[in-house]
């Protein structure tokens, strides 16, 4: 049985997502601060919605 798409990934999804070396953590943060990332801040985890991920970077594929 196939796995349902997640709606949002976490900060470490995303970097998994893109692979070792791509980007760094904080860029990603301030990114988000700056708007350029749209991102749900859920306690103390940003959500980041998979439609932007997508558009931004392809399809996703859960490893």
């Amino acid at each position: 049985m196939a796995k349902r798409k997640p709606k949002f990934l976490t900060i470490n999804q995303l970097l998994e997502f893109l692979g070792p070396n791509t980007i760094n953590r904080m860029t990603i943060y301030k990114q988000i601060w700056g708007g350029n990332i749209p991102a749900k801040k859920i306690g103390r985890k940003f959500l980041i919605p998979m439609k932007w991920i997508e558009k931004e970077f392809g399809e996703y594929n859960e490893q």
